[in-house]
């Protein structure tokens, strides 16, 4: 049933993609015919979208490749008619952006080169999906943390991670590190930085109390396993919600990771964004 919904919801989004330029040319039509056939839909169900297609809520796939083969076939119904008219590229432009591509301006000159180059190749959405990752920079999300310490990967679609105000707390101090440009840290240098662990739960957790000082104390006292217990739960937590699709590589980047006694992260220091609050 979700997966129905989901290709109803793309097929949607194809029609509205066909309508943009003010007509619904039977070659656009032709084409949503078969990538609905493909997807399973059948003639009533398709009849039944084509009638209701404004009540229907486009679904974002949580698969990277999912979104990208969604932009493709949206590429296939805009060129079917041969012509591609300016409110179409925006349209195109704005579900990438949906999609959580953070393209640039060029994107809609070079979206129709590397479509048309797809689309004549013999293994054509391969082609493409290459090509467009290449121009969008896609595969490694920014991580982001608000006022409230909320962690979210926008580009997969992750709104907030479920951490508790601990594990937050611990994954924002190695953002933090990160974005000053500071050193890896081993567990002994980690005992010298409770004041500003103190600092940062304070604002994850909202109150400045007694607690705070038995939680973080607790977190990095050199003779408990709370520390390697609450990072190796933040890692777990971390790849459980990151696309299934996505290289090791690419997962390790988020992870906090330790490499002969010295923790880090890994994500250039470009890609995250903290909330001024954090940083003073």
């Amino acid at each position: 049933m979700e997966t129905k919904k989901k290709h109803t919801a793309h097929i949607c989004n194809l029609i509205q993609m066909a309508v943009e330029d003010q007509e619904f040319h039977i070659n656009e039509m032709h084409t949503i015919i078969h990538i609905a056939r493909n997807l399973g839909i059948t003639c009533n169900d398709f009849e039944n979208i084509l009638k209701n297609n404004e009540n229907i809520t486009v679904e974002i796939p949580k698969k990277v490749n999912e979104r990208i083969q969604h932009l493709y076939d949206l590429v296939k119904v805009m060129i079917a008619d041969n012509k591609v008219e300016e409110n179409e590229l925006k349209h195109i432009t704005s579900i990438a952006k949906i999609y959580g591509f953070d393209i640039e301006e060029h994107f809609k000159n070079n979206i129709l080169q590397i479509s048309t180059h797809a689309i004549v190749s013999e293994n054509s959405f391969n082609v493409f999906m290459d090509e467009f990752k290449k121009l969008s920079g896609v595969s490694i999300s920014q991580i982001i943390v608000d006022q409230k310490g909320n962690i979210s990967f926008p580009y997969y679609n992750i709104a907030n991670l479920a951490f508790t105000p601990l594990r937050k707390t611990l994954y924002i101090f190695f953002l933090l590190r990160k974005v000053k440009n500071l050193p890896p840290i081993s567990t002994n240098e980690l005992e010298e930085e409770v004041s500003t662990l103190k600092l940062i739960y304070n604002k994850v957790y909202g109150s400045n109390t007694w607690e705070t000082d038995n939680t973080i104390n607790n977190l990095f006292d050199i003779n408990s396993p709370s520390f390697q217990s609450n990072k190796s739960t933040i890692n777990k937590k971390i790849l459980q919600v990151l696309p299934e699709d996505l290289c090791e590589e690419t997962k390790n980047l988020y992870q906090i990771s330790n490499s002969n006694g010295f923790f880090t992260i890994y994500i250039d220091s470009s890609l995250i964004e903290i909330n001024n609050s954090f940083l003073e």
